[in-house]
């Protein structure tokens, strides 16, 4: 199985991953939370010796348009598709996997491929197509449906106790077997 989180940059992917974790662990023993950006970060760390993971808010801020260069370059050489690719081969039927990171059209492409796959959009106040960042997917219409969204337009991320909340609902589909895909 695969859950996979698409949403703006801090709108609360990561800790709707930590509740789903959380809510699924006693049925999915072997549940983790994975990156598309995996590779992107092992690449970045190869060319700057910095590990992503270790570097704190503000120098992520002050070296996030060298990472991006960096993915955009070597995207150019090996496909844009290459990250999303590189981490969806890892997958066997026998991991389950919260995607944390649902970015771009090409991973929602890649993804839509496998089996037992639940697609969840938070959609939040600047989730728009006039705010629309690089690190933002803007799956709006129908070429692009997810299973389940959690809508929230009164800020730019979602509070801790919507998350918690959806999270057991969204658990609850998916022990009864509602996967999207």
């Amino acid at each position: 199985m695969i859950i996979a989180i698409n949403g703006t940059s801090g709108a609360g992917k990561d800790i709707l991953g930590n509740f789903l974790i959380k809510e699924l662990s006693s049925a999915f023993p072997n549940l983790k939370i994975k990156k598309f950006a995996e590779g992107v970060y092992s690449l970045f760390e190869k060319k700057t010796g910095k590990k992503w993971q270790e570097l704190d808010r503000k120098t992520k801020e002050e070296l996030r348009p060298k990472m991006i260069e960096i993915a955009e370059n070597y995207k150019k050489i090996k496909g844009q598709d290459v990250f999303a690719k590189s981490l969806l081969n890892e997958y066997t039927p026998n991991n389950n996997w919260i995607i944390t990171d649902l970015r771009f059209p090409v991973e929602y492409n890649e993804l839509i491929k496998k089996d037992n796959v639940f697609l969840i959009k938070l959609l939040t106040k600047n989730y728009t197509k006039e705010n629309k960042s690089v690190d933002t997917l803007l799956i709006d219409d129908v070429t692009y449906p997810f299973d389940y969204i959690i809508e929230y337009r009164k800020g730019n991320f979602i509070p801790h106790n919507i998350l918690s909340k959806s999270a057991k609902n969204i658990s609850k589909l998916i022990y009864y077997g509602k996967f999207g895909r």
